[in-house]
């Protein structure tokens, strides 16, 4: 699965000419238009490999660039939390983050 992540998160990066995260930012800075929502990459990477996503959402970490990326699946009580979601993410890490968010989804299968 690892590698299956990899290389959806490496296609969606090409796809969009995504280099690394810091086009993106918080939910309300998406509102207002001054950033992509970064949570709407994870969401969006977690459908591409099969994934029920109901809701998303990002909120300011705890300093700049950084973000708490909430993702709701469907059929999980509570959503899965990622607290250390970063402007600077390339693809790399962003498909770490989302292999992450599997392993923890699949442990409560």
């Amino acid at each position: 699965m690892e590698k299956q992540v990899e290389k959806v998160v490496s296609e969606y990066f090409e796809e969009y000419g995504i280099q690394d995260m810091m086009d993106y930012g918080s939910t309300e800075d998406a509102l207002y238009g001054s950033a992509g929502d970064i949570s709407e990459v994870y969401a969006d990477i977690l459908v591409r490999l099969g994934y029920q996503v109901i809701a998303h959402s990002a909120e300011d970490g705890y300093g700049d660039g950084k973000y708490e990326v909430s993702i709701v699946i469907e059929g999980r009580q509570h959503p899965v939390v990622i607290s250390y979601v970063k402007a600077w993410h390339t693809a790399d890490e962003v498909a770490r983050d989302i292999q992450d968010v599997i392993e923890e989804i699949e442990e409560d299968k």
